[in-house]
């Protein structure tokens, strides 16, 4: 499944532009880039399923698998022409972890991109991807005005990589060298964020309608409300703690919602201002123990990346937590925190300047 470069080909490639022509397909955005060296984002072409998968709630995998499909060869065709004649090409694709049958239809069209043009075929870890996101741009700390911001940021650091299927704190020490300091023992984040929303009867996804909603709550109270004590029957994990945990906190909010309904006999429905505030309390809740724990894990510099890192409150609240602790904190930019090929073509480059998971035809989904 794997292979190795000649020293020839490395040294190339090590010594020259390189072009990665990379394909996202994990779930439900297909999506094609081109990254040169691994930082200069070239073109990145998404085409998103959410209007397709909102009418049933969520993804559906046979739906999505299908979509990649008929998306794929436009958008390829697309960004091949961004791409300078006689250029050093490679091709990147992520193979894991996602939907089985969405990243096959990436896989498959890496693969047949790779053997046409007589390139090298490079393999990339979704997470790692999301990591890598931080490379394509030198991100503004935001604690030190002061520093740089012409180069993009370097290893080492901790990333809190945060979406509808993954919350964890990774320790980065190099492009290539990645530790799972802690993960979730139950729900992934964004999952709770979407789940919370169904039974309040949002639309999906729910994260950006969970958000919308606190922000709501937020400005019809006032800032001298938003410390009381929380409605729901919870307590947050302590701040040592050796993992996440979601399952407790959507749990707690779905019975307060039940409740809610059978004492307001013949409404079957919450009003707006009862959603608004239960998405407040949810969502401050849920960012409270990722900000206290992954400020902690810290060393020097903290990156948020991930779907979830879109949350403007998630932003605002890592701010806070980091500038107490004298951590930096590097949020990666708004247009690379949900799934993006521009994020896989970084992690690409630096896999295949340092012979880290050149593919042969053998690849598939791991």
């Amino acid at each position: 499944m794997y292979k190795k470069l000649t020293p020839a080909e490395l040294k190339k490639y090590k010594t020259q532009d390189v072009y990665v022509l990379a394909i996202e397909s994990s779930c439900d955005e297909t999506s094609v880039a081109v990254v040169k060296n691994g930082t200069e984002v070239i073109c990145n072409l998404i085409n998103s399923q959410i209007e397709i998968h909102r009418r049933f709630g969520g993804i559906v995998p046979e739906v999505a698998s299908r979509n990649h499909l008929m998306a794929l060869l436009p958008l390829v065709q697309e960004a091949m022409t961004k791409i300078p004649q006689n250029a050093n090409v490679v091709v990147a694709v992520t193979n894991k972890p996602g939907l089985a049958g969405a990243l096959m239809v990436g896989i498959a069209g890496a693969k047949a991109l790779a053997f046409s043009l007589g390139v090298p075929l490079v393999a990339v870890n979704h997470i790692e991807g999301h990591i890598a996101g931080s490379y394509l741009v030198g991100v503004k700390p935001q604690i030190d005005p002061g520093l740089s911001t012409d180069k993009p940021l370097r290893p080492p650091f901790t990333a809190l990589v945060v979406s509808g299927g993954h919350t964890e704190v990774v320790k980065v020490k190099s492009h290539i060298e990645f530790e799972k300091i802690i993960t979730t023992a139950d729900d992934a984040i964004g999952e709770a964020f979407d789940k919370v929303a169904r039974v309040l009867g949002l639309p999906y996804p729910g994260g950006p309608e969970v958000q919308k909603r606190a922000e709501n709550f937020k400005r019809a109270v006032g800032v001298a409300h938003i410390c009381d004590p929380h409605p729901f029957s919870y307590t947050i994990p302590p701040a040592d703690s050796t993992h996440f945990s979601y399952s407790g906190l959507k749990s707690a909010v779905i019975n307060y919602v039940h409740n809610l309904k059978q004492k307001s006999v013949g409404v079957a429905v919450l009003s707006d201002p009862q959603i608004d505030e239960i998405c407040f309390h949810f969502q401050e809740l849920a960012f409270k123990q990722l900000t206290q724990r992954a400020v902690k894990l810290a060393d020097k510099k903290l990156i948020l990346c991930g779907g979830v890192a879109a949350n403007t409150r998630l932003k605002e609240m890592m701010k806070e937590e980091a500038e107490k602790a004298g951590v930096e904190f590097h949020p990666v930019p708004f247009k690379y925190c949900t799934d993006n090929a521009a994020m896989i073509g970084a992690q690409g480059y630096f896999n295949l300047i340092n012979n880290r998971n050149i593919a042969t035809m053998e690849l598939g989904n791991e």
